[in-house]
């Protein structure tokens, strides 16, 4: 549904590739667009996760899920267009994934070895209230607050292990194992939607 006189712009680029071009946007584009919809009695709202995602929500590990529904968001309550693409040369961070459906799970975790099996439920709690049954990425505490001892401890490794299987799991689903965030978000914002030329918006660098 519509939600009446608010417009949501949703802006999707690995960061470090696009800083000037979010910085502008931020600092000359965003503004003016606000002050424009403003005088027509509309609210303007930029969706820029570089600030979005706040450090307790990294820390339970949720970015993703964050991400994703942000978009959902956008093309539901906002009128077109309401997703942009800054295209540049960086693939960006790759997340583990943050929900495993049971059922997925069971089909691939022959394929591991005993160590890996292990590493995965040190970090993974199954979830037997969700419908089917779900996995949940494990918040990060004491040591791992740490992100550089959790990269190279357990999203290194768990990487590692979700591509081994990725083959293994419909087509479909595989992007969620070892895709980029960026490339989750364009799947969601623009490919899995049936009228993205009317909403999405592309720069390419």
């Amino acid at each position: 549904m519509l939600r009446s006189r608010y417009i949501r712009l949703f802006v999707s680029s690995t960061f470090e590739d696009m800083l000037v071009e979010r910085d502008i946007l931020q600092r000359k584009v965003f503004p003016r667009i606000s002050q424009l919809c403003g005088s027509y009695g509309w609210q303007f709202e930029d969706i820029d996760l570089r600030w979005g995602v706040s450090q307790d929500a990294s820390r339970l590990q949720k970015t993703m899920q964050i991400c994703l529904n942000e978009i959902k968001r956008c093309q539901a309550l906002s009128p077109k267009p309401n997703f942009l693409i800054l295209q540049g040369d960086r693939y960006g961070w790759i997340p583990i994934p943050e929900i495993i459906p049971f059922s997925e799970w069971q089909g691939v975790m022959k394929y591991l070895r005993p160590n890996e099996l292990k590493l995965f439920e040190t970090w993974y709690d199954l979830d037997e209230n969700a419908v089917g049954g779900e996995y949940l990425l494990k918040p990060r505490d004491g040591e791992y607050l740490d992100y550089a001892k959790y990269a190279a401890d357990v999203e290194n490794p768990l990487r590692e292990i979700f591509r081994k299987v990725a083959d293994f799991l419909p087509e479909d689903r595989q992007k969620y194992y070892y895709a980029s965030a960026t490339e989750q978000e364009i799947m969601a914002g623009l490919y899995e939607v049936e009228d993205a030329r009317e909403h999405v918006m592309l720069y390419s660098r």
